[in-house]
């Protein structure tokens, strides 16, 4: 797609006329784009990664061009994040126009008359995947791996040795992403990232791990995922990582190695929390935690911290001064 049609499909404008035959020949993140990728920058949690981006454009509103790279077009707009929405679509049939050639599966896996295997897809050797399993096209899924019934394992997904995914659990669907237009539309905003799985990882039932919008969702080596959670787009979990039932997590959360999270605890979006870090039980983090520790309470405070908080509340509410 040339620079001027973006211009023209999102009333956008360039400051320099003579770029606008330049093709665009994809979407991608600030961090990951290359010389001919687009991006978007609308959130100053990410100025680093604009200032250092190699993307070939970047879309950004009027008030923020100062900052991106002299070598990087700007395209100006108010709202960058409805330019992508309206892009999405675009390159995402663009992604997934592939060739329909047979998967390849190790003669020593078993696969289950009942599953489906998408065009493209790899899988390794002694693997089994049971009766309703759907495995999208372009999907990898390495040695040693078991995928129960009913799991679905969206196109492009990645999934390495060892890892055991349960049933009615669902990778790479798309995340909850939308953005209101001018007639007061929600736009869809199209995924066109995807899902990677690490070695050694156990994800329970009915859990969601949804692909990224530009680049991948992440779980690493190790990780033990337990039944009823849900991971948004863009999320990286490190390695070691166990999450108990029913927590939450929104879009772009970033879990360190060795981190341990006690059930029903939710994260905001675009936040990080460092290695060897526990959360307890029914916790809400609103913010990044940067010191190794244990945490507990709405809003996180150290654990030890919020266990004074309890007996202090219990002792003013016995005397009936609250």
């Amino acid at each position: 797609m040339k620079i001027k049609e973006i211009l023209k499909l999102t009333s956008s404008h360039i400051e320099n006329k003579e770029f606008e035959n330049i093709d665009i020949s994809s979407l991608n993140t600030l961090k990951d784009a290359t010389d001919k990728d687009l991006s978007f920058f609308n959130n100053f949690k990410y100025k680093q990664s604009l200032l250092e981006t190699k993307a070939l454009a970047v879309v950004v509103a009027e008030e923020n061009k100062q900052y991106v790279p002299k070598k990087c077009i700007a395209i100006i707009n108010p709202r960058p994040n409805l330019v992508m929405a309206k892009l999405s679509k675009h390159f995402f049939d663009k992604k997934y126009n592939i060739e329909e050639n047979a998967p390849s599966i190790d003669s020593s896996s078993i696969i289950d008359e009942k599953a489906h295997i998408g065009f493209n897809a790899k899988i390794g050797k002694n693997t089994k995947i049971m009766a309703g399993a759907y495995v999208g096209n372009n999907v990898s899924i390495g040695d040693n791996c078991i995928i129960y019934p009913n799991v679905s394992i969206y196109d492009f997904c990645t999934i390495k040795d060892n890892t055991f995914i349960h049933s009615n659990t669902t990778i790479g669907a798309d995340g909850f992403g939308y953005e209101i237009d001018e007639q007061h539309n929600p736009i869809k905003i199209y995924h066109i990232g995807n899902v990677e799985i690490g070695s050694n990882v156990e994800i329970g039932v009915n859990t969601a791990i949804d692909k990224g919008v530009l680049s991948s969702t992440k779980i690493g080596d190790y990780c033990k995922i337990d039944n009823l959670i849900n991971i948004a787009h863009n999320c990286v979990f490190g390695n070691k990582v166990a999450v108990m039932g029913g927590c939450t997590f929104a879009g772009s959360v970033t879990i360190g190695n060795n981190v341990i999270i006690y059930g029903e605890s939710s994260f905001v979006g675009h936040i990080s929390i460092c290695d060897n870090t526990t959360i307890m039980a029914k916790s809400v983090v609103l913010k990044n935690i940067t010191k190794s520790g244990t945490y507990a309470g709405f809003p996180v405070i150290e654990h030890k911290k919020w266990l004074k908080q309890q007996v202090i509340l219990r002792k003013l509410i016995a005397k009936n001064e609250i």
